[in-house]
């Protein structure tokens, strides 16, 4: 009987096969199975062999599925809301590992929380990356798994805050397969603690970045009140 190893690429599920050894042959794939552990994916494939009708089980690798989920912690602060804030990333993956923070000299924290979130996907270099963000804002979390910003949009975020960060997070999340996890704040997680302290020392720095979307809608908010 033929040796079956090494046989099968991804081109070849759910199609006849054609094995090379002494002779050629075709076989047929009767079933699939596909298989995640640690972010990793494999095939089984149940296969009949043509002549005496052997049901053989193969499991296949797939390499070019085998990349590595990268986790974006964030979160934001601000003393004061709106008033002096910052925001703070990290992103990991495998062996890599990039903090990332800035301070605005006015701001809030939701726009601190959801900024974190922005930049750390803005700071992926390759496109259609399985991400998976944690943080601790609701406010971020809820509005995109639960839908609620894509609603928004349809009608142009009328009576909501926060359009141009959520037109540019929409812009980038588009690129990536991105997933989200709510941790508890201030609870002993090291990363979001990290995040916290990123976060808090950008906001205390001499200078600031200008927020300067909300400085001006926040301007015109006084004008009229």
């Amino acid at each position: 009987m033929p040796i079956f190893t090494n046989l099968f690429t991804t081109e070849d599920i759910c199609k006849p096969v054609k094995v090379s050894t002494h002779y050629s042959l075709n076989i047929q794939v009767v079933k699939k199975e596909v298989l995640v552990k640690d972010n990793l994916k494999a095939i089984n494939l149940i296969i009949i062999h043509p002549d005496s009708g052997v049901v053989i089980r193969i499991s296949v690798s797939l390499p070019h599925y085998l990349k590595k989920m990268i986790e974006l912690f964030t979160d934001g602060a601000s003393s004061g809301n709106p008033g002096p804030g910052g925001f703070g990333a990290i992103l990991r993956s495998d062996k890599h590992y990039k903090e990332i923070s800035a301070g605005y000299r006015l701001t809030t924290n939701n726009r601190m929380e959801l900024l974190a979130v922005i930049v750390g996907l803005e700071a992926i270099k390759k496109p259609g990356q399985d991400v998976m963000i944690y943080s601790d804002s609701k406010y971020v979390i809820d509005s995109v798994e639960k839908k609620w910003v894509f609603g928004w949009v349809k009608k142009a975020f009328a009576g909501k805050k926060n359009k141009d960060l959520w037109i540019r997070f929409l812009a980038v999340y588009k690129f990536h397969q991105v997933k989200f996890t709510w941790i508890k704040g201030h609870a002993g997680h090291v990363e979001n603690e990290r995040c916290d302290v990123l976060a808090v020392l950008a906001a205390r720095q001499l200078e600031l970045l200008i927020d300067s979307v909300f400085e001006i809608e926040n301007r015109k908010s006084d004008l009229y009140s």
